[in-house]
């Protein structure tokens, strides 16, 4: 009586809650990354900017040839985790010629429901 009665019960929870994991999953994430690379040039900066222009829900927020540090926004990424997000900016960094980053910090913060 309990196992008939169990099954069809787990089965509603199930269909109820998968969907909803589905959606969750779907949402994107907002992504501030902050590189430093010794010895920043402007022409490599420059060929950065026009590999980031045309790629979608990427930005370099910020650029200091000075102290070689570049900040990226990368929105509504798919990427799930800090070390997908290196992969990608190091493609692109090799892309436009520039080598040694070191990766200082980088912030994932989901997107969704009642985010901003």
């Amino acid at each position: 009586m309990l196992r008939s009665l169990l099954l069809p019960v787990l089965a509603l929870f199930l269909s109820a809650i998968l969907p909803l994991r589905a959606h969750a999953e779907a949402q994107g994430v907002d992504v501030l990354a902050v590189v430093k690379v010794p010895g920043l040039q402007a022409d490599a900066a420059a060929k950065l900017a026009a590999l980031v222009g045309r790629e979608k829900g990427v930005g370099i927020e910020y650029t200091c040839l000075w102290a070689g540090v570049l900040v990226f926004h990368l929105e509504d990424a798919s990427l799930a985790e800090r070390a997908d997000v290196i992969t990608y900016l190091r493609r692109l960094l090799g892309q436009a010629g520039i080598s040694g980053a070191e990766f200082l910090d980088v912030h994932l913060a989901p997107r969704g429901p009642g985010k901003c």
